[in-house]
């Protein structure tokens, strides 16, 4: 019986696109083995989606299904074709088929599918596709987070229903997260955004702009490594900030122990009475690393 699975935003946003399916599933082989299945079986098939970025050579280095990512391991791609291979004779499907989102990185894919089974794979019964995708979620589309921000912080007082009507002027997608009458989750390009209140009356307005989901054990199996590559992704993002239109208003800020506490990395702001932050955040052991940009306001 398969179950929901943790994904990456961008892995997700392009399961959905080429499978309508939006968790993958894990199946338990008879060996004892998991399979990982993206769609189906369907048809006869099982459909694999492989996120690599868009056409632009640089999405394709944060892949970790391409050669050009720091960390790639073609294991990843050989191990789960072989095990999908095998839940596919179990359950006397047609085959295997991995939807890959850019050309470079589905020509790769197809090279190692090849020599992973070259009997299923001269069959038809394992072949890449080439089906394009929005790219990494981490950094395809920052010029719309700036846009937001510079927004946002252009706003005399952040409020939830300001945020989210200036989500919605900007052609965010609403998500269906409404409290008190309005939409508190939006999404672009693959990118989310959340609107959040507290108690003592602060807004937060925050972004995921990169995400790097846990290993197939359910956490990371190289933590230090994994904190590393988010903040590497962090400095890729900090000069779209520090050269927009909000860099003149700027002001470092001091950070506190809750700080330390919470991000793995941090920058911190202020901006005219309010606290912009970029970080690298872990919430939990079992949870995705990620690279998060906040707006912060204090109630008036």
């Amino acid at each position: 019986m398969p179950w929901p699975l943790r994904n990456r935003r961008g892995q997700r946003c392009h399961r959905r696109v080429v499978t309508d399916q939006k968790d993958e599933q894990q199946w338990i082989l008879p060996d004892g083995r998991a399979a990982h299945v993206d769609g189906g079986p369907r048809d006869g098939w099982i459909t694999e989606a492989k996120l690599t970025g868009d056409d632009r050579i640089s999405e394709g280095e944060e892949s970790p299904y391409s050669p050009d990512f720091t960390y790639y391991d073609k294991s990843r791609i050989t191990a789960q074709a072989d095990e999908l291979l095998a839940l596919n004779e179990d359950l006397g499907g047609k085959g295997v088929r991995s939807m890959v989102s850019n050309e470079r990185g589905a020509a790769h894919v197809d090279d190692v599918l090849s020599k992973v089974s070259p009997e299923a794979y001269a069959s038809g019964q394992l072949e890449a596709y080439h089906v394009p995708g929005n790219g990494m979620s981490g950094m395809s589309s920052v010029a719309a987070v700036i846009s937001m921000l510079e927004d946002l912080s252009a706003l005399g007082a952040l409020t939830v229903q300001r945020a989210a009507g200036r989500f919605a002027e900007r052609g965010w997608t609403p998500r269906g997260k409404v409290r008190d009458g309005v939409e508190t989750s939006w999404d672009k390009d693959g990118i989310g955004a959340w609107i959040r209140t507290f108690s003592s009356g602060t807004v937060t307005v925050s972004f995921t702009v990169w995400i790097r989901d846990v290993d197939a054990s359910g956490y990371f199996d190289d933590v230090e490594a994994v904190y590393e590559e988010g903040e590497q992704a962090l400095a890729r993002f900090l000069p779209e900030i520090e050269n927009s239109a909000l860099a003149a208003h700027l002001a470092e800020a001091e950070q506190t122990a809750d700080d330390e506490d919470e991000f793995i990395a941090l920058r911190k702001w202020t901006l005219d009475g309010r606290t912009p932050t970029a970080g690298v955040v872990q919430p939990d052991a079992d949870l995705p690393d990620m690279v998060v940009v906040a707006l912060e306001a204090e109630p008036a």
